[in-house]
């Protein structure tokens, strides 16, 4: 079972932008139930998915997108 995401990121369908200082501990304690995949690294995302700096998560059931 996946746990829970921190309260922190909204509930789909609603955003918000992904923090690289305060979003780093919640993300990681997310992925660090699953094997390691290079990326969903924190630093993958902000590297090369961030690109435009318009990152944005959100809860959706025991995940986050």
């Amino acid at each position: 079972m996946l746990m829970h995401v921190d309260n922190d990121f909204p509930l789909f369908p609603n955003f918000r932008k992904l923090d690289i200082d305060s979003d780093k501990d919640t993300y990681n304690s997310f992925y660090k139930q699953f094997p390691i995949y290079a990326d969903f690294s924190f630093g993958n995302l902000f590297i090369w998915i961030n690109l435009n700096n318009d990152l944005k998560v959100a809860q959706l059931e025991n995940g986050l997108i």
